[in-house]
């Protein structure tokens, strides 16, 4: 089989594996979890390690934004995709992500809850401003620090985590802050010495915080 025809196939498999995703393993549902041995019947997902790495890349790469809208609201494909793609970018870039936390002393967790915070483990991610990728970084950013091809996933996640550590030196190890100019600019951190009055940032970093915890306890459980 053909590069092609298994680039058509594994499109195929994250699609319409998407909906058993969302109704079984909602990864950020914050309720109360539900253990899989109380399940009657758990169905079996594509697992993405188990997949041709570079096809299971390029096949994320190429899935769309986001699929078409009914009257105005996301139809619950567009749900089912998002979360589909999030699980498995993330299980194919947690080597990457833990090797680059790693290498710029950063916690892999707090990357992985930048990212979901971000983009939802979306590579193909692109905002209204032109932050593009998984860590949505502005082009300028990325040329700032040498990278070219910032919606490479593995790129972006060089670029966006050398982006936050400097942060973090810039702000003496204050995560919250450091969380603050990543989000709304370190001048803006300055200016208002400390975490400046938006409630999209203030939020952004609630959200960040939120997601650290949940990664961290599954790191403590041996999770991923």
């Amino acid at each position: 089989m053909d590069r092609q025809n298994r680039l058509q196939i594994m499109r195929y498999v994250l699609i319409s594996g998407a909906c058993l995703l969302v109704a079984t393993v909602p990864f950020f549902n914050l309720g109360p979890s539900v253990n899989p041995g109380d399940m009657a019947h758990e169905p079996e997902l594509p697992n993405p390690l188990a997949l041709d790495q570079d096809v299971l890349k390029e096949a994320l790469l190429a899935l769309p934004a986001t699929t078409a809208k009914q009257k105005g609201k996301a139809s619950l494909d567009n749900a089912a995709l998002a979360s589909l793609r999030g699980t498995a970018a993330e299980m194919l870039l947690h080597p990457v992500i833990h090797e680059v936390a790693g290498q710029y002393d950063v916690d892999p967790s707090l990357i992985k809850a930048i990212i979901w915070a971000e983009s939802s483990f979306n590579p193909s991610a692109v905002s209204k401003r032109g932050a593009v990728g998984l860590m949505q970084l502005m082009p300028a950013t990325a040329r700032s620090l040498g990278i070219k091809d910032i919606r490479d996933p593995e790129s972006n996640i060089d670029c966006g985590v050398r982006y936050f550590k400097q942060l973090m030196v810039q702000f003496n190890g204050d995560a919250r802050l450091a969380l603050a100019a990543y989000n709304a600019g370190s001048n803006r951190v300055l200016q208002y010495n400390g975490v400046p009055p938006f409630q999209a940032t203030r939020h952004y970093i609630k959200n960040v915080f939120k997601y650290y915890d949940r990664y961290k306890g599954d790191a403590a459980d041996g999770g991923v």
